[in-house]
């Protein structure tokens, strides 16, 4: 979409630098270090088979102690990496205690087209606190039978350790059976805030949006409505009767989460789900004025 805020695009290629890598791999062995990667498009169309690294956006063991993955745009990837399927955005096993932050992303059109998973965001090894926050991920499939397509996995987690995953969208994936199709696949309950997610009417029900304020079960044309589907011109922005808009929860704007993926400002609106912020502010109930002379 030509209102995106993105100020650089990446056109990877195919590359033998190793399949631990990401694309972008932080690390940092100072442990008072940050890292913010941001406003980037990751455009994988020039991929197409195992020598390319494993992630777009990889946090090593030693990554920084706060990293912030925020505001940018992975897609069109279809091919395989063996045995390291496709996580886009990935931590490792951490060292220590740390921030992961990973808000307003847009992720779609990822295809492993051999018998490896796919996921686009992972919280799986954390040892501090992992926010996911109005992220939007679509159309994730997999060719292999037995695997998993996931938007969002955390699990595996150290003790203490807290996952935080609100306002995100996970639709439209494509396993080999209905059991594959995992968007919100997390096995630490007891480390999870997990609420005002929306997955559709496609996902295994142990792993669909669950939440009093979470919407499961849409149908991706008549209640999600993103603008465009179609492959090479996908906007994943909200139609103006999406069933996302003005349902999610309002998340004040620690790490800069009030900034959508278009640069919009979500203070004072009513958020939508989603990395995409379409409804305006709630005027609520305006005065009306009378003048009679």
């Amino acid at each position: 979409s030509p209102d995106l805020g993105i100020v650089a695009t990446i056109y990877p290629e195919n590359s033998t630098i190793g399949s631990q890598l990401g694309i972008i791999s932080l690390e940092d062995t100072d442990p008072t270090g940050g890292f913010t990667v941001e406003w980037l498009q990751f455009d994988l169309s020039r991929l197409n088979g195992s020598s390319r690294p494993a992630s777009a956006i990889m946090l090593d063991g030693n990554s920084p102690d706060i990293a912030i993955i925020r505001n940018n745009i992975i897609h069109s990837f279809s091919g395989s990496i063996g045995s390291n399927n496709p996580i886009q955005i990935h931590q490792d096993t951490p060292n220590r205690a740390q921030t992961l932050v990973v808000h307003n992303n847009i992720v779609h059109d990822i295809c492993e087209t051999a018998s490896d998973p796919v996921q686009a965001i992972t919280l799986n090894q954390c040892k501090g606190t992992g926010y996911a926050y109005n992220n939007t991920i679509f159309r994730l499939k997999i060719k292999g039978s037995s695997q998993r397509v996931t938007a969002i996995r955390y699990g595996n987690a150290a003790a203490g350790a807290v996952a935080k995953v609100k306002n995100n969208i996970a639709v439209g994936f494509s396993g080999m059976s209905a059991d594959d199709n995992r968007p919100f696949w997390m096995t630490n309950g007891n480390g999870v805030d997990f609420d005002y997610n929306m997955s559709d009417n496609n996902a295994n029900n142990s792993y669909e949006a669950t939440g009093t304020n979470s919407l499961a079960d849409q149908n991706l044309s008549s209640q999600v409505k993103f603008i465009s589907t179609v492959e090479d011109s996908v906007d994943l922005g909200l139609q103006s009767d999406s069933t996302a808009l003005a349902e999610g929860v309002d998340l004040g704007n620690q790490y800069g989460v009030n900034i959508d993926a278009s640069g919009v400002d979500r203070t004072s609106l009513d958020w939508d789900m989603g990395a995409r912020q379409m409804s305006e502010s709630d005027d609520g109930n305006p005065s009306f004025f009378l003048f009679v002379s």
